[in-house]
């Protein structure tokens, strides 16, 4: 990529013509050192990132529309941190959730809608990403295989995006094929167990929000990092769901322990491994409370250790925890 000049290195461009000339119209004694240009120094490397931003559109379920005009598209400063707008996709519906694959070349966005088919499900979005703007080129859209989903992920394999569909109480598996679009679901589990508590025990004084626990509610799925596991938050039964996924059917199978119960009404949402894959950090919305655990990437199995609040004693209030995340 070339670099424009700024007026200072452009300066001293001049400067070093100048010097240069000098030296070739004087003439200087044999002992006299002869003045070699100093180059002015080289432009500084393009440090800017491309940054998707989704959101809530006017279309979506009852109750959920948002002021979103789809995928914003800004480059970010890295030294400055500014975001200057570069474009934005409007042709989606809802893009509450979106990810990119390993490599970048694409783009997968959920729709949290109801309504994508007559089954009432919502869908999931490929783009091919231009990989010097950052503008998007749609490449399909298929069902995400439940009800108004709220989070997506791209297998560690890179073949299958992971999909938890929230009102319709289930996960799904959807194939990526060569060319980076979806093909339709290999798999769809449905999650069942007992009806929880709206509020957990040790929720926060004061804190009159509750989380739905009227059934099944898949908040997140992703693979651990060894790509071996298959982990699912179950807001609404308060589980934790592990599944090993067969690589060549692309079906989810239950591990040798399928779930974990969590603490009865903390309705567990969003979580972290750290750099070793070994820690898992679990986020739960009802309690805002982060759980500890011990994970083991040749079981699956998951150890709690310890937990801990993300509000300090003294808070009073109403709070919903919902994203955790581990800096570099």
């Amino acid at each position: 990529m070339s670099h424009p000049l700024s007026r200072r290195d452009f300066a001293l461009g001049l400067a070093a013509g100048a010097v240069g000339a000098s030296v070739a119209g004087t003439s200087y004694a044999a002992d006299e050192p002869k003045i070699i240009p100093v180059p002015p120094p080289p432009p500084k490397p393009v440090s800017k990132t491309i940054c998707f931003v989704g959101g809530y559109t006017k279309h979506a379920p009852p109750g959920g529309a948002g002021n979103g005009q789809g995928i914003a598209v800004f480059e970010m400063d890295r030294e400055s941190g500014v975001l200057t707008p570069i474009t934005t996709y409007t042709d989606i519906a809802s893009p509450s959730f979106i990810t990119l694959s390993a490599d970048n070349r694409f783009l997968y966005a959920l729709s949290e809608i109801d309504d994508f088919n007559k089954d009432g499900d919502g869908s999931v979005t490929a783009f091919a990403v231009d990989q010097k703007t950052g503008s998007l080129r749609k490449l399909n859209s298929v069902s995400s295989g439940g009800a108004v989903p709220a989070h997506l992920s791209v297998h560690h394999s890179g073949r299958y995006v992971l999909v938890a569909n929230y009102v319709g109480g289930c996960v799904a598996v959807l194939p990526i094929r060569s060319d980076g679009s979806l093909g339709d679901a290999t798999d769809v589990v449905h999650n069942t167990g007992p009806r929880q508590p709206e509020r957990a025990s040790d929720n926060p004084q004061g804190n009159f929000a509750v989380s739905d626990h009227s059934g099944s509610h898949p908040h997140m799925i992703r693979s651990d990092p060894s790509g071996r596991f298959v982990i699912a938050d179950d807001a609404g039964l308060d589980r934790v769901y592990v599944w090993m996924l067969n690589l060549a059917t692309g079906k989810l199978i239950p591990a040798k322990t399928p779930y974990y119960e969590m603490e009865p009404g903390s309705a567990p949402r969003h979580f972290e491994f750290n750099h070793s894959g070994r820690i898992m950090y679990n986020l739960c919305e009802q309690n805002s409370k982060i759980v500890v655990s011990t994970f083991d990437p040749l079981t699956g199995a998951i150890t709690n250790i310890q937990t801990v609040s993300t509000v300090t004693p003294h808070f009073r209030g109403s709070t919903l925890a919902a994203e955790i995340l581990i800096s570099a």
